[in-house]
């Protein structure tokens, strides 16, 4: 139940926002940031293989503590090559990828922005999925509200008084994710060890 209402949250702040994103934005403007969002996830469907998917499976299948830590730290190794290497070929095919889809140069940097979000994002929910497996209920809910919180005050702010248009979703959702991964971090770090990862789980969870 607590879960439910957990993945309930992650979504709500796109419907929040949306009569927002209708005063704030012209209809040419709003396409746009629906083609930016399109992108960034395309790059995450590509780079990241079901990975969080995959280690919620394999950490049960293991009985002890030590393994499951290898498993969290195996994926997450996985996730940040992933995040590496979404990032290297964002920078590389930004500038074609803003002429020939957004039909405007000046586009670029908030599609790279938003690339980089959608893969924090991704390690991100690679931490919550931790939180989850060691059923820390309460945590995992609470993070999910204080994200929620985070993005819809943040952009409000830039809405309202810095007047950033299309690009205060961008940048909101970049440092709410940005700060969600700092407090992720802080949460886990004793157990964040990307040496101690199963090579052999490596394979499996791509595999996945």
């Amino acid at each position: 139940m607590i879960y439910g209402i957990s993945t309930a949250l992650q979504p709500l702040s796109g419907f929040i926002l949306l009569p927002l994103f209708s005063n704030y934005f012209e209809k040419s403007e709003f396409g746009t940031y629906t083609l930016i969002l399109v992108i960034s996830t395309i790059f995450s469907t590509v780079f990241y293989l079901g990975i969080n998917s995959a280690f919620i499976r394999s950490y049960y299948d293991y009985d002890l503590e030590a393994d499951r830590v290898k498993v969290f730290n195996t994926s997450l190794f996985i996730l940040i090559i992933g995040f590496t290497l979404q990032l290297l070929t964002c920078l590389f095919v930004a500038d074609y990828l803003s002429v020939s889809v957004l039909k405007n140069k000046n586009y670029v940097n908030l599609l790279k922005i938003s690339v980089i979000t959608s893969g924090i994002s991704f390690v991100n929910t690679g931490f919550l999925n931790y939180l989850r497996v060691k059923e820390k209920a309460f945590v995992y809910t609470l993070i999910s509200f204080v994200s929620l919180v985070m993005n819809i005050g943040l952009t409000l702010y830039l809405f309202e008084y810095l007047n950033k248009g299309i690009s205060s979703p961008i940048y909101s959702a970049f440092l709410s994710q940005f700060l969600l991964l700092i407090l992720l971090i802080l949460i886990h770090y004793k157990d964040i060890n990307l040496f101690n990862i199963n090579k052999a789980e490596i394979k499996i969870l791509l595999h996945f």
